[in-house]
């Protein structure tokens, strides 16, 4: 999906050409879009749009969507980024935040029950492997529980 996000954003919402492949950045992202564009995907990020008003051109929803994923620096940030971002769209099917946020919660419970070292969480906890790798959830919740976050 991440292979090459942009090859060039075409028509009347382009005016730029850019190869951007992952990971992106936000300023990577800007460079590879024209103005108005980025106008409607920083107010997205600042969360004053809902992030369907963006065109699914180039995978740009999901590029955002995984620009917001990023930034979230504990469970409770992911979860309103996805409660914000609705759904994810992985390969085969579209997952819904709430039923994303249940997998992760199970994950955070199982945790609880079963302390574990950070560094094995992904070989010692099957559930993870049910939340989709689409726009790096299942990266950041890695992350997140590594770094200490429950």
């Amino acid at each position: 999906m991440f292979k090459k996000i942009f090859e060039k954003i075409s028509g009347e919402q382009a005016g730029k050409k850019a190869v951007v492949e992952k990971p992106m950045t936000w300023e990577q992202l800007y460079d590879a879009i024209s103005s108005d564009l980025q106008r409607r995907v920083e107010a997205v990020r600042r969360r004053e749009i809902p992030i369907t008003s963006l065109t699914r051109e180039q995978n740009l929803r999901d590029t955002v969507r995984m620009l917001l994923i990023r930034e979230a620096k504990d469970f409770e940030g992911l979860f309103e980024t996805l409660d914000f971002a609705q759904s994810l769209q992985g390969s085969d099917k579209t997952y819904l935040a709430k039923d994303l946020k249940f997998k992760i919660n199970t994950a955070r419970r199982a945790i609880e029950v079963y302390p574990m070292d950070p560094q094995d969480i992904v070989e010692n906890l099957p559930v993870l492997k049910s939340i989709t790798r689409a726009c790096g959830l299942r990266d950041k919740v890695v992350e997140l529980f590594r770094a200490g976050n429950k």
